[in-house]
Parts: structure tokens; C-alpha cells; sequence
């Protein structure tokens, strides 16, 4: 992990460049985003390993937590689909725009 240098000679804008590195930096609301978008079989690998640690490692047969496990599922599907609905409004919204 990069290390954040917190000494006084450190420029503000280098605190900056450096955070933005560490945690990621994301354009402001309304702002063209540029950055790389998934290609659909990343994001399918990404989803499968979501569920399966939902499956295997939080939802473990012969615990009480395996109960939960549709509930669960059911959640992370409603989180998606939520995301989904928003960036399809999003899309809508800026479409005209672009046009």
C-alpha cells in the first residue's frame, strides 16, 4: 500500500494528486466520468465472486447465517437492479445532451 507523505513539505496539491492515487478519484456530479468502464466479462467474474462469498463465506451451510442466505441474495440483487434503474435514468436524462 502507498504511503500518504503528511510532512509539511508536501504541497497541498501532491496531498492531493496522492489521495487521489490511494483511494481513487471520481469526477464531480455532472461531470463527463472518463474513466474505464468493465468489459462485460470482468464484470460478470466480479459478480460471481460477490455471490459466491455471499454464498460460501458469509451464508456457510450449518450456520445461522445459512439461514439468511436468500434474504441475503435477494438484497444484492435488489442493490443492483436499483443501480441499474438509476444509471438508466441517467442515461436518459444526458442522452438529449449528447445529441
Amino acid at each position: 500500500m502507498t504511503a500518504i507523505d503528511t510532512t509539511a513539505t508536501a504541497s497541498p496539491t501532491a496531498a492531493v494528486c496522492q489521495s487521489m492515487a490511494l483511494h481513487g478519484a471520481a469526477p464531480e456530479r455532472g461531470e463527463l466520468d472518463s474513466r474505464d468502464v468493465w468489459d462485460a466479462e470482468d464484470a460478470l467474474d466480479a459478480l460471481s465472486e460477490a455471490i459466491r462469498v455471499i454464498v460460501e463465506g458469509v451464508t456457510v451451510e450449518g450456520t445461522q447465517m445459512a439461514d439468511e442466505r436468500e434474504a441475503l441474495l435477494w438484497g444484492f440483487v435488489n442493490c443492483l437492479h436499483s443501480q441499474v434503474t438509476r444509471l438508466d435514468r441517467t442515461v436518459d436524462r444526458i442522452v438529449p445532451e449528447m445529441r
